[in-house]
């Protein structure tokens, strides 16, 4: 897979990404530094944007991503990256391994350089965590939103999505609920900045607002349809930091923080799956797999076009894959909550990387193995 980046010119930039990234986070109060959750082996990677882009090797710390973490078999499929504003945590949730139900949580610390991971037992039994944000009041607190669905091939034995409180001290469920009929998956939290509450949206379209002082849900409505692609961007905050926005497939809506009321600034003929406003104004959202942008903050309600009406003055270069399997040892398999990962350990990463190796070398062996079948009994048919 590869990840892009468009300067303001609108040219275009591609670079090897390690796995697939699903989700990416940045923070405004932390802009030097990019995480990303990749699928399918559930790994966390720190890019830092003031240095040149490395491509990411297992067991080479000058990469750029820099590995820092798998959760695998826990997550696999990363849903939500969260970054604390301590400057310490960061975490990532998911579903689990293929035939799995319920997923895990990873705690990167930043300042110890080791992950902790729990699992879903010490979580909520049978979900996986899909949704984070922290506590507004209290930072040492996480709210997250659970889905039920297993991992791909999986059984599921829950019923209905939860909202829990975590913790982050004692690793610690302090409250869970299922607020809601028929919900499968909380997809997405984030606090408005104007209240304090959280507003959420889940897979039934139902758009709620959550006070976390009281542990109530106390507004929720069903709109139209929520495009969602793993790693959801519904809500979108105003660089001013006070107006949040969603984005539904029908356009973009602004969400009025004291009635809740949802008022729309923007239809387009696409499909809408998510988006980013830019300190430039610009609202850039999926469709299918393009990326368009229009000035959302003009006063003019304009059709989208794509990437600034500026296209690359030629494509950009495909990366070359020069990523060399090496000697075995055995794989790491992490623990439950006291489990503790130093990417440093190039013993370690080695053996993830022949592990991914072995499985291709299988699967190619496989295929030879019915080509052969297929040759012998097309002779004997003969």
């Amino acid at each position: 897979m590869n990840f892009f980046y468009m300067d303001e010119m609108g040219n275009f930039t591609t670079f090897l990404a390690w796995d697939k990234f699903n989700v990416v986070k940045t923070v405004p109060f932390d802009s030097r530094y990019m995480f990303f959750g990749s699928y399918s082996d559930g790994y966390l990677l720190q890019y830092d944007s003031s240095k040149p882009w490395v491509n990411t090797e297992l067991g080479k710390n000058s990469s750029n991503p820099l590995l820092l973490a798998t959760a695998t078999p826990h997550i696999i499929r990363p849903s939500c990256v969260l970054v604390h504003p301590n400057n310490d945590l960061v975490l990532m949730s998911g579903g689990p391994g293929y035939g799995k139900t319920g997923g895990g949580l990873l705690i990167w610390s930043r300042k110890k350089y080791q992950a902790t991971i729990l699992n879903h037992t010490q979580l909520i039994e049978n979900h996986a965590t899909h949704s984070m944000v922290l506590h507004p009041n209290m930072t040492d607190v996480l709210i997250a939103g659970t889905t039920i669905a297993p991992g791909s091939g999986g059984q599921q034995l829950a019923t209905l999505a939860q909202l829990y409180m975590l913790n982050l001290t004692s690793n610690q469920i302090m409250w869970k609920m299922a607020p809601l009929p028929g919900v499968a998956y909380y997809y997405e939290l984030i606090v408005a900045p104007q209240t304090g509450y959280v507003y959420g949206m889940t897979d039934n379209d139902i758009f709620f607002v959550f006070n976390p002082n009281t542990m109530q849900v106390i507004h929720n409505k069903t709109v139209a349809h929520a495009c969602v692609s793993q790693g959801p961007h519904l809500f979108v905050p105003h660089v001013n930091g006070k107006e949040i926005y969603l984005t539904l497939s029908t356009g973009i809506f602004r969400i009025e923080p004291y009635n809740f009321t949802l008022t729309m600034v923007f239809t387009s003929k696409y499909a809408m799956c998510g988006g980013v406003i830019m300190k430039s104004g610009w609202f850039y959202f999926i469709s299918n797999s393009h990326v368009y942008g229009f000035q959302l903050f003009n006063g003019t309600n304009v059709n989208p076009v794509p990437s600034l009406s500026v296209q690359p003055p030629k494509p950009s270069p495909i990366p070359s894959r020069s990523i060399t399997p090496k000697a075995s040892v055995s794989l790491w398999k992490p623990q439950i909550s006291s489990s503790v990962w130093n990417p440093t350990n190039n013993r370690t990463a080695v053996s993830l990387g022949v592990s991914i190796f072995e499985r291709n070398i299988v699967g190619f062996c496989g295929v030879i193995v019915v080509l052969i079948l297929m040759l012998c009994n097309l002779s004997i048919n003969i």
